[in-house]
């Protein structure tokens, strides 16, 4: 069990996603400079905290606005992450993109993904070397992935 501190004070008794708009200045981040920023502009950051979901990250615009907030364990990069401590660590320089910020949650969400986030996008498979397969015939195959 972790506990988040602002200001002196616990904000909460588990460690959560909805609890990160904390700052190192004691109080809480005023949002606003990172509600209009274009998502595909990058922001330095550094990493304040680890959790098995994600990381959360202090982003500092040019201005010197700051305000934390978290990058989701499927946005630290492209393909699987299955343990967030293995691909980063505290006190990391990062480059993220602000993706969405909810100003009544007080919630940031961060992307460290070079792409717009999501699975890749895959052209259209080429199944022409079957079209001349019978219905009713089956084929000898291997299962190269399995998505869930």
């Amino acid at each position: 069990v972790a506990s988040i501190v602002c200001g002196g004070l616990p904000l909460a008794s588990r460690l959560s996603s909805s609890k990160i708009a904390c700052s190192s200045r004691g109080g809480f981040d005023d949002l606003d400079s990172f509600g209009d920023l274009d998502s595909s502009e990058w922001q330095n950051g550094v990493v304040k905290s680890l959790a098995s979901f994600g990381a959360f990250v202090e982003v500092t615009l040019e201005d010197g606005a700051k305000a934390q907030g978290l990058v989701h364990i499927s946005q630290i990069r492209d393909g699987f992450v299955d343990n967030v401590y293995d691909e980063l660590e505290v006190g990391q320089d990062v480059q993220v993109r602000v993706m969405s910020v909810d100003h009544g949650k007080r919630q940031m969400s961060l992307s460290m993904k070079e792409g717009g986030g999501g699975a890749p996008r895959r052209g259209p498979s080429d199944v022409s070397p079957f079209e001349n397969v019978a219905s009713d015939q089956w084929l000898t195959g291997k299962v190269a992935r399995i998505a869930s």
